[in-house]
């Protein structure tokens, strides 16, 4: 009802904020997952430490690196004085975010250098 009411009332904001309250109590949780050999794991000691093996080899870094693919963004990266002439500075990101309206879709934005 509180919904129908706030879509009728231009009310968009609360009608979403009613759906959206609606759908975090019935957000189903899943506590299984499944080991390197594809068994399914269901003890949450065990499901925590499949999850921290997973990251930690997702995010391993073996120094295996393509000296192809190095030289390639060596070529393609700017010089450092051009690069750093070139950057967005922190003042900058920190006017366009003030210039946001809460709660509105950004749309185009044009840029406006200082």
């Amino acid at each position: 009802m509180r919904i129908q009411s706030g879509f009728q009332q231009n009310s968009t904001k609360e009608a979403y904020g009613v759906i959206r309250a609606i759908r975090k109590k019935c957000q189903p949780r899943i506590s299984v997952i499944k080991d390197e050999n594809g068994n399914i794991l269901t003890q949450r000691e065990e499901v925590v430490k499949r999850w921290a093996e997973y990251c930690e080899a997702l995010y391993c870094d073996d120094h295996i690196h393509d000296e192809r693919v190095l030289c390639e963004l060596e070529e393609i990266s700017p010089p450092p004085q051009e690069a750093l002439e070139n950057s967005v500075l922190k003042d900058e990101i920190i006017m366009a975010i003030s210039k946001l309206k809460n709660n509105k879709g950004v749309g185009l934005m044009e840029y406006q250098p200082s």
